[in-house]
């Protein structure tokens, strides 16, 4: 297992950075959206709405900080983003080598 750094990294931009990069796979192609996800469609993943319950994806739990994606519109995605530290290793096994850390350094290097 992997753990990489993401303190001070903005939730959402690495959310929906991951989603880009990766694509849906096997029967998630019927979940598939076109297009990109922009950081406000990450926000809205993210959270539903005042009470803070999850609206797509796997979760942990309920609420603004259990953020656990399994799949995400078709696409693994398999990321915990609570906290500060990503654990990187089942992305990588579905994106390819240090691809969720490339992600991370892209991020961090925009500032």
């Amino acid at each position: 297992m992997a753990n990489i750094d993401i303190k001070g990294i903005d939730k959402a931009a690495l959310l929906a950075a991951l989603y880009n990069n990766a694509k849906p796979m096997g029967m998630g192609a019927l979940q598939a959206r076109p297009g990109v996800m922009t950081r406000e469609d990450a926000m809205k993943a993210m959270y539903a709405g005042d009470d803070g319950t999850r609206m797509f994806g796997e979760t942990l739990g309920r609420g603004p900080n259990k953020l656990y994606f399994d799949y995400l519109f078709g696409r693994p995605l398999k990321v915990n983003l609570e906290g500060d530290t990503l654990e990187t290793s089942l992305y990588n096994r579905d994106w390819g080598k240090d691809a969720a850390e490339k992600i991370v350094e892209s991020l961090r290097n925009a500032g």
